[in-house]
């Protein structure tokens, strides 16, 4: 599998915003304040993915062949 920043952006969404459901669940909250966590989370995690893929897989020789 080739990395590339949508791959990195899409691991970093799924990341996130899984985080972001475990984080509302042991608050044990609901509707509009679990929605807003799991987004911003979700959108931390895609902008790290994208981030890290770009730092550390784009600057190592042969990173197309990862």
């Amino acid at each position: 599998m080739k990395w590339n920043s949508q791959a990195g952006m899409a691991l970093g969404f799924l990341v996130g915003t899984t985080f972001g459901s475990g984080i509302g669940f042991l608050l044990h909250w609901h509707s509009y304040d679990l929605v807003a966590i799991v987004s911003a989370c979700g959108a931390l995690g895609t902008a790290a993915g994208a981030w890290t893929v770009r730092r550390f897989v784009h600057g190592t020789p042969n990173a197309n062949k990862l």
